[in-house]
């Protein structure tokens, strides 16, 4: 208070107009930051959802893709083939889009598993299923043994492998937000 009294009053107004003006511009940087934190946030929860949106795509193409193949083989319409083979097509390149949203490397290696998976599927289980339907087509084959042959091949495991990497990506993906979300929260609160 000593330091004040000794002052005129044009220098105390000159100190105090100072001091405001380092808080107006520390308050600035404070709120930028906060703004560019908040920006940042909206970001990444945009790109999650758009993760968990290609996710849900991948999941109804590959489904899309068993249908056209259990279509062809109850009905031998090669219709069906030409979609199913545009569908692996079509999810092959939804899978290489959607890895560019993934938000880890392990997101992105499970979405490699994912398509190796669905490789697998179409050279190890339809294609095969797809030549015995033209063989019994042709004569060569009965519909019991397409039945039995369609059997051995076990279905369920193909499906069950694809949809546990894709449930894998999206559990990491609600982790990484969830992260962020804490991240967010503390530094708001401070």
């Amino acid at each position: 208070m000593h330091y004040f009294s000794n002052m005129t009053i044009g220098r105390k107004l000159y100190v105090t107009f100072g001091f405001v003006l380092a808080m107006v511009v520390m308050l600035f940087f404070v709120t930028f930051i906060a703004v560019r934190r908040e920006h940042a946030a909206k970001a990444a929860a945009t790109q999650a959802l758009e993760l968990a949106q290609a996710i849900d795509k991948i999941k109804f193409q590959m489904m899309q893709n068993r249908l056209y193949l259990g279509n062809y083989l109850l009905s031998g319409d090669t219709r069906e083939i030409d979609h199913m083979n545009e569908g692996i097509h079509a999810l092959a390149q939804r899978i290489r889009d959607t890895e560019g949203l993934a938000g880890s490397d392990q997101q992105r290696s499970r979405l490699e598993q994912v398509a190796l998976s669905e490789q697998g599927w179409a050279n190890e289980f339809a294609n095969p299923l797809v030549k015995k339907r033209k063989d019994v087509d042709e004569g060569n084959a009965t519909v019991a043994e397409l039945q039995i042959f369609y059997l051995q091949k076990d279905s369920a495991s193909w499906v069950k492998n694809a949809t546990e990497y894709l449930d894998n990506v999206d559990h990491e993906n609600s982790k990484l937000l969830d992260a962020r979300r804490s991240s967010d929260e503390t530094a708001s609160s401070w």
